[in-house]
């Protein structure tokens, strides 16, 4: 008997009452700018010993690592350095700056193609971003025969990096 009672109410449980699970979705944007950006690092340049009686001019290389974003563009200047002569010549001067020991700095060979400021049309341009570090290899050279004192020269050249 309590069998059929169960049963008779069960056949009067809606259906509409059966419980059912319901959900609902939504969504969302994740998002994140990159901006372009540089990072540059260089190595010092030692020439060494300068023979100033040597009809051969002294020559060394040094190297600049940049790093950009990827697909960035930049160009890559170095300034005329601290003691820059009346006509624009670097120099590397005695620390009481009584005498100086000309050179250059070339971006593609020694005494090839002078490495120019930012904006002075002698920078390195046309470069693009990879996002891994890309090395620059930098030429020095100082010039033969210069009648000058016994002593250390010296100089700071600041590398500028425009993206």
């Amino acid at each position: 008997m309590k069998f059929r009672l169960l049963l008779a109410l069960a056949a009067l449980y809606p259906a509409s009452m059966t419980a059912v699970a319901q959900t609902d979705t939504a969504t969302f944007d994740v998002t994140a700018t990159v901006d372009p950006t540089c990072t540059v690092d260089a190595d010092n340049l030692v020439f060494g010993t300068y023979d100033p009686f040597s009809d051969t001019p002294l020559d060394e290389n040094s190297e600049i690592r940049v790093q950009c974003t990827s697909d960035t563009p930049y160009d890559i200047g170095l300034d005329d350095g601290d003691n820059t002569g009346a006509e624009g010549e670097r120099r590397m001067a005695l620390a009481d700056e009584s005498d100086f020991l000309e050179y250059d700095l070339y971006h593609d060979n020694h005494g090839g193609t002078s490495w120019g400021d930012i904006d002075s049309g002698a920078e390195l341009t046309g470069l693009s971003g990879t996002g891994s570090e890309q090395s620059y290899v930098v030429y020095g050279r100082i010039f033969a025969e210069q009648s000058v004192a016994v002593g250390n020269y010296v100089d700071t050249i600041e590398v500028t990096v425009k993206w």
